[in-house]
């Protein structure tokens, strides 16, 4: 594997090696792992769609400012957990063909699924501008609150929609190198 060893990622403040085009070789894992990065990089615009509609939730209804105190949070943790811990193990995985990095992903993926579920759902004091806060919204009249809960449904929808596929694609190129989700048999 060409691996110079150079620190390039983040930019800001390398502190890994990431490039992908250098340090994986095969076509379709490129591919994967490019849609993974992607997918991270959307992780952000998703959650700052729900940043934005629990600010606007709590501009209309002044008691959810846990909601926004907890999108803050996700906005800052959730994206570079889910880059180390999900991108870049899948990225491992693609990379130096571990099967236990690729088992990590599929661990850490299921947790990033049900999180979009969780945020998508939207209680508004758990921080997520989702659908009961859609709901619930244009139940009382509020179109704009309304509107903003409409964005993040649609953001956390195409983010797990990703996700998903993402997950099915690389477990699809798992089996297909003839290893096993658990060891042994």
């Amino acid at each position: 594997m060409p691996d110079s060893g150079d620190k390039n990622w983040p930019p800001f403040r390398p502190m890994i090696r990431h490039d992908i085009e250098a340090d994986i070789l095969l076509d379709e894992a490129q591919a994967l792992a490019k849609r993974s990065y992607l997918i991270f990089l959307f992780y952000y615009v998703a959650l700052l769609g729900n940043l934005a509609a629990m600010i606007v939730q709590e501009i209309t209804y002044k008691n959810v400012l846990l909601g926004i105190v907890l999108g803050i949070v996700y906005l800052l943790i959730v994206p570079p957990m889910d880059f180390f811990a999900r991108h870049y193990s899948l990225y491992q995985g693609l990379k130096n063909d571990s099967k236990i990095s690729f088992r990590w992903f599929f661990v850490i993926q299921g947790f990033d699924i049900l999180f979009g579920i969780f945020i998508l759902v939207g209680w508004s004091y758990g921080g997520g501008g989702g659908i009961s806060a859609l709901v619930y919204s244009f139940r009382d009249k509020h179109y704009v609150a309304g509107a903003f809960s409409a964005l993040c449904v649609i953001l956390i929808s195409i983010q797990l929609f990703l996700s998903f596929k993402l997950w099915i694609d690389a477990h699809k190129y798992f089996k297909e190198k003839g290893w096993k989700l658990w060891p042994g048999k």
